[in-house]
């Protein structure tokens, strides 16, 4: 059995949750609920759970005050949020594991399928720091990436990715300094996620740093990059919105 404990201030959101656990993942077993940080804490430190299903707006806080409570976190953390999109983009850019309410029953028994495979992350302060600061500047772009490899995990500045390439299911990441970082995880994934971080797609195996782009090559129809990389630019890819990327404010 894996030992939890649920930590929700809507005593619905609470009995909702228990009963598809329940139902549909009986391996859990809920030692305590909670509505509150300072329950939250009391709950946590009592029980010494496997794993914490953990609200993030709390009556007396947030979630990410009641995690910091702990020195050593030795539970795993499914994060539940009602938030909007653009908090659903900080998740995805801190690697970190959430269902969204109203839970979807499939989307619950895929996330404790998978927290059940792995312990609870050293990088997991890193990670819940960085999407507290994420969801705190609402109006900035993000300024860090967490790039998950089959082996680790990269705290990556997105200023410093040069370029992303397909490499089939994989994403290869090119940074400045010359560093090569495989991710698990496509090149769509990536483009949708890095949309408003100023990159363009302009070919269907590259996304670039508008940044890192020196000029457009007109005979060749490809870009150069600052590094004297030659990248082809895709017919459908619209040569207005490249010239709108480079000529913006920001370069």
């Amino acid at each position: 059995m894996i030992n939890a404990v649920i930590i929700d201030d809507e005593k619905k959101s609470r009995i909702t949750l228990c009963n598809h656990l329940k139902v549909y993942c009986p391996e859990i077993k809920i030692l305590a609920e909670a509505d509150s940080v300072k329950s939250g804490v009391e709950q946590i430190t009592k029980h010494q759970p496997d794993i914490i299903f953990l609200d993030i707006q709390l009556p007396d806080g947030t979630g990410f005050n009641l995690i910091e409570q702990f020195k050593e976190i030795t539970f795993r953390i499914i994060f539940t949020t009602a938030y909007s999109q653009y908090a659903i983009k900080a998740f995805k850019f801190s690697a970190l594991d959430y269902l969204l309410k109203p839970i979807d029953i499939d989307e619950l028994i895929s996330a404790v399928q998978k927290i059940k495979t792995k312990d609870a992350s050293p990088e997991l302060n890193s990670k819940i720091k960085l999407l507290g600061q994420n969801l705190h500047n609402p109006s900035a772009p993000f300024k860090k990436i967490i790039l998950s490899t089959l082996d680790s995990f990269h705290f990556v500045e997105t200023e410093k990715i040069v370029r992303c390439q397909a490499q089939d299911t994989y994403t290869m990441f090119h940074l400045e300094s010359g560093e090569k970082i495989l991710v698990t995880r496509t090149l769509k994934e990536f483009d949708e996620l890095l949309q408003g971080q100023n990159f363009l797609r302009v070919h269907k195996s590259h996304l670039v740093n508008v940044q890192a782009i020196k000029k457009y090559l007109k005979s060749q129809g490809d870009i150069q990059l600052n590094d004297g990389t030659l990248i082809p630019v895709s017919q459908r890819t619209s040569l207005i919105q490249l010239i709108e990327k480079l000529n913006s404010p920001s370069r």
